[in-house]
């Protein structure tokens, strides 16, 4: 039988679940679950008129994406938003009743307000059609959604990285202690709770308290109060270790339950209570067993505030001394032996926010706050106004500030949530359009929270435990590199799954529960487990191995949820169950007894789409693994590797790569800067950027005209589309130094290939003219004044079809020397009736000198000369390179891939077939080198090169042959700039910098230090100062100060930089007193 390839799993995955299936799924689960529960849930409840008022929701609905234009109510294609400015949103409707004066009220269908609906998701027109539909609507069928659109732009929601709720993490505090922490989160509530060590003494730190509280103490308000109790409860081994802290609590004469109590409540931080909790803290702790039940509960308030008892048996003080006893342990063991789990950047201890959660957060907050007016609204009414009481939702609701917040914080990334205290920018980014795979880098990328100017190196580092859920490739430069992710390929962030029948089926299979859970030295058997749900402490298990080995079976058959996670710490002997979301997970082959399961289906079956993803993970052929339960597998990465030990087997072996990392060939055999490099450079590339490229109208466009795709291959162009979509050309290059103009990165340009189209590509750029009314006529340079807004003028002559977006082009002046025509005029407007004109200017570039190339390798190079056809060498088949790079550029950046690119796109032109570039193949650089030879050439790719200016034959052979190179977004027209006179710094006085705001070319330290080594003074002299903050100032010939005009009669004059005025005021400020040395006659005279 023969074998399934890991390239059609791979497809079979990608085609099925969409490279941003998570961010699409996450919002899907918003809108089926959290959205009802968000509304649902509230009720609001006021007097009105000396009557009780009480409203709750009912139902909701949300409509699909439609838009109002004055009565009319029609659905509006994504398309139509980015031209007319629009939002992509849908109506939010709802059912109500409330009660008034013991009567009952039903309003069906009422309108709450707009929400942003997420492109592909399922309430989008575009979910779930063919191709041509797509067209129909002028969609692109490749683009993979995930992302809003509002007011015209398209705004992806960023992945935010968060620590892990409820998962104990060692840290180190700022004073060198290590401590056991666990983050909590309990309604609005985040708090930090910690056992730390200090003075080889335990302290159990909380904000509640306003200083540490011995560890003895707090196990005894809990109710241990003998110690032998205590160290079995954290473990007999670690007796002598104890010591030191019940030395300390016998010195304080804290012995029992009530004396800790007492000891714990006047160390409260009273800010954290109100008013009516702080009367019973104030009171003496008396006898009575209704004041200690009240006092416990609010100094328990707080602490550990996520737990809720599973067991009536059991209390919540009882589970929150299970947990604190396990971070003691845990703490004590890492002491002794440090574990990867326990570190704070272990990726199994962070979970990625998508935009379903915080979309939640951030609706819930804006219809809480919704509400609250309309709570206002009615108290108002009763005190202004005599009338009987008649209510009406909508008057009374304001439902803008739904559909307005919503917007907003969509459009300028800012979210500020009062509820949880939670406000930060920048969790929203407008989506680059410059090229097609740039479009993709938004829906992917990972931001912390951690500042990028902190000197932090944990989070920056690569973790071993992101193995195949981050690229570990594709992150930027400088400030921001490992702070900001990308995700690997195949990873998929879970979303969250109902607990509470997982919870029942524990107790199903023998889960039993204990007061307080065992240690390892009580045990009697090693096969007993404690279990931890979600981290919450749920009961003990007796026989572990056959207890996972249920759990896992029902979840390969499809019982339990295919992302929930069971994961056994088997050197504490703790099983922990999750079932959160933001977990990244992977799918694998199961392997079974040496045996790859997924090879007994027919791959004629996954060809012809008679089995699907679903279909694979149901029947128990693949399995999604968390971070954390891979721990518990040994994973295959080649089929080679397998063993009768082996559980399961990656799917293909270049999953740890994302999207752009994955499109650079032969990576393996690159440095690792200049995958990194080539990450970026694939998001600058000019290229085609989707099917209705022609019908968008971006601020911003440029698309090469002639785009080819490359000789050598990688299987994730064809998952992500790059193959229809390509971004650059194959080019003939030649290594070799040639003319002097190729000095380190710098390469020479074939003249004759430019002029026939190498590399040529347009751009566009599109200005918008608000208008107060609607514009009804074809010759628009008759109303409308082109240079109040900047654009360049027109000929009067040029006839403009405005109501359709016809293209019609002609020429127009626009700079000298460049050619430019119009491309597309319209006039059109949005639901608020605002009228405007878009003008879409296009201009066609060819490559010259200071333009920008990169091959895939992350070799980026500067256009140094274009140089003639008839002066550049020339091989024995009369072949003229397009490029010619410099051989210096390969032992200091090691970019053997491009070299193995080279020689397989070689063979590939030979043959007429395409090579395959993937990365960590088994096929190693000696099989594509003696594939080249059997061809009839050189192993290396060097042939013989003739002197395009004497004929002779050069010395040495050179490497020559195919290589994919693209043009990127850095063209040198849109850079060099100039000026004269102009604008100038309010502060400085001097010109300002920037061609945007007008400015020139920046004179700066390097430029200053170049002029001074030539000695050329006087140049220094008109730039420095004549032509940029000349400034004239008054001397006092008797104290070298600079003073005022009018003060003294006898003043010298001078010319002095403006800057330097500013430096000597600085200095002043600062009780520096810097002085002018005066010159008479031929001596100095020093002024004191």
């Amino acid at each position: 039988m023969r074998k399934i390839k890991n390239n059609n799993l791979l497809l079979l995955y990608l085609k099925t679940r969409g490279l941003i299936w998570q961010q699409i799924e996450s919002f899907d689960y918003f809108l089926k679950v959290d959205l009802k529960k968000i509304i649902l849930k509230l009720k609001v409840s006021q007097l009105v008129q000396n009557s009780l008022f009480f409203l709750k929701y009912v139902s909701v609905n949300v409509s699909i994406v439609t838009n109002f234009e004055k009565t009319t109510e029609f659905t509006v294609p994504p398309n139509e938003c980015r031209l007319r400015d629009l939002s992509y949103s849908a109506n939010l409707c709802g059912d109500i009743v409330y009660y008034f004066q013991s009567k009952k009220f039903i309003r069906k269908n009422i309108f709450i307000g707009r929400l942003p609906i997420m492109l592909q998701s399922k309430k989008c027109i575009l979910s779930n059609k063919d191709e041509h539909y797509f067209s129909n609507v002028n969609e692109c069928p490749l683009d993979p959604g995930g992302y809003f659109i509002i007011r015209g732009s398209e705004k992806i929601i960023l992945i935010q990285e968060q620590l892990t709720l409820n998962k104990i993490s060692i840290e180190q505090d700022y004073s060198g202690n290590l401590s056991a922490t666990i983050y909590t989160k309990f309604k609005s509530r985040r708090s930090k709770n910690s056992v730390v060590l200090k003075n080889k003494n335990f302290y159990f730190r909380h904000n509640v308290f306003i200083e540490d509280i011995p560890l003895i103490i707090i196990f005894k308000s809990l109710g241990i109060e003998r110690e032998q109790d205590i160290i079995e409860v954290i473990g007999t081994e670690f007796a002598e270790v104890l010591e030191h802290s019940i030395y300390e609590n016998r010195m304080l004469g804290i012995v029992s339950k009530q004396q800790a109590i007492l000891y714990l409540s006047n160390r409260l931080n009273l800010r954290f209570y109100d008013s009516i909790e702080k009367k019973i803290l104030y009171k003496p702790l008396t006898d009575s067993y209704e004041n200690k039940r009240k006092i416990n509960n609010l100094v328990f308030k707080f602490i550990l505030n996520q737990i809720t008892s599973h067991s009536k048996k059991y209390s919540i003080n009882i589970e929150k001394g299970n947990l604190i006893s396990m971070m003691t342990r845990r703490l004590l063991l890492f002491l002794n032996k440090p574990n990867f789990s326990n570190d704070k950047d272990y990726y199994g201890n962070k979970r990625l926010e998508l935009s379903g959660q915080l979309y939640s957060l951030l609706f819930e907050d804006l219809f809480k706050k919704a509400n609250t007016e309309l709570t206002k609204y009615n108290e108002f009414y009763n005190q202004k106004t005599r009338k009987i009481f008649f209510f009406d939702y909508s008057s009374s609701f304001r439902q803008d500030l739904i559909s307005n917040g919503l917007e907003i914080a969509l459009l300028t990334g800012n979210w500020s949530i009062k509820k949880y205290i939670f406000e930060k920018n920048g969790i929203t980014q407008t989506i680059s359009r410059l090229s097609y795979i740039s479009g993709f880098s938004g829906t992917t990328k990972i931001t912390t929270g951690f500042k990028k100017i902190r000197k932090s190196t944990g989070p920056r580092f690569l973790n071993s435990s992101q193995w195949g859920a981050i690229c570990p490739i594709d992150t930027p430069e400088g400030e921001s590199c490992g702070l900001v992710k990308n995700l690997s390929i195949l990873s998929h962030i879970s979303n969250k799954e109902n607990q509470s029948y997982i919870l029942d089926l524990c107790y199903d299979m023998g889960l039993g529960l204990n007061g307080f859970f065992f240690s390892n030295s009580t045990k009697k058997k090693e096969n007993i487990s404690n279990v931890f749900l979600n981290g919450i402490y749920i009961g003990i298990h007796a026989n572990t191995s056959a207890f996972l080995y249920s759990l896992r079976k029902m979840r390969r058959l499809g019982y339990i949820g295919e992302f929930v996670s069971f994961y056994w710490e088997t050197s504490i002997n703790i099983v922990n169950i999750y079932t959160d979301s933001g977990r990244v997970c992977r799918p694998l082959n199961i392997i079974k007894n040496g045996n790859i399961l997924i090879e007994k289906i027919r791959p004629n079956l996954i060809k012809k789409g008679l089995i699907f993803f679903k279909d694979l993970l149901r029947t128990g052929f693949i399995e999604f693994l968390d971070v954390n339960e891979q721990n518990n597998a040994l994973i295959a990465v080649e089929k080679t590797d397998v063993t009768l030990k082996t559980t399961h087997l990656e799917l293909s072996s270049d999953i740890i790569l994302g999207i752009c990392g994955s499109l650079v060939p032969f990576s393996e055999h690159n440095q690792s800067p200049r995958n990194t490099y080539q990450c970026a450079m694939n998001k600058q590339a000019i290229s085609s950027i989707s099917f209705n490229q022609e019908n968008r109208e971006d601020t911003v466009l440029s698309l090469l005209i002639y785009p080819q795709k490359p000789l050598v291959k990688t299987k994730a162009m064809n998952v992500i589309g790059n193959n229809w979509l390509s971004g650059g050309v194959n080019s003939c290059i030649c290594i070799m130094s040639y003319s002097g103009y190729d000095i380190e990165d710098a390469i020479i340009l074939n003249r004759s290939s430019v002029d026939y189209g190498f590399f040529r590509n347009y751009s566009s750029k599109r200005y918008k003219l608000i208008s107060k009314e609607g514009i009804y006529t074809d010759d628009i340079s008759s109303i409308i004044n082109f240079e109040n807004y900047n654009i360049p003028n027109i000929y009067k002559n040029s006839k403009n079809h405005m109501a359709n977006a016809e293209n019609n082009s002609f020429e127009m002046v626009f700079k000298k020397n460049t050619n430019n025509t119009i491309k597309k005029i319209f006039s059109t407007a949005n639901n608020q009736d605002m009228f405007f004109i878009k003008i879409i200017i296009r201009q066609c570039r060819k490559p010259e000198i200071g333009d920008k190339f990169s091959s895939r390798h992350g070799q980026k190079g500067i256009c140094g000369l274009l140089c003639s056809n008839r002066d550049l060498p020339f091989s024995n088949y009369g072949i003229i390179p397009d490029l010619i790079m410099n051989p210096h550029g390969f032992p200091s950046r090691m970019t053997i891939g491009k070299i193995l690119e080279l020689v397989a796109s070689k063979t590939s032109s030979v043959l007429g077939k395409f090579s395959n570039g993937d990365s960590f193949q088994l096929k190693n650089a000696n099989h594509i080198s003696k594939r080249l030879k059997s061809l009839g050439f050189q192993k290396t790719g060097d042939e013989i090169f003739f002197s395009g200016i004497s004929g002779f034959p050069l010395n040495c052979g050179i490497t020559s042959g195919p290589v994919f190179y693209q043009k990127l977004k850095h063209v040198v027209q849109d850079k060099i700039h100039a000026r004269s006179q102009g604008k100038k710094s309010n502060l400085t006085k001097q010109p300002i910098e920037g061609r945007s705001k007008g400015g020139g070319l920046r004179f700066g330290e390097m430029e200053r230090d170049c002029i001074v080594s030539f000695g050329a003074t006087e140049v220094a002299l008109e730039r420095l100062m004549l032509s940029s903050d000349l400034f004239n100032v008054f001397l006092d010939p008797k104290t070298g100060f600079i003073t005022n005009e009018r003060t003294q009669k006898k003043l010298i004059p001078m010319k002095i930089p403006y800057a330097c005025k500013l430096l000597f005021q600085e200095m002043q400020s600062m009780n520096i007193v810097p002085r002018f040395l005066i010159r008479t006659d031929d001596l100095f005279e020093n002024i004191y």
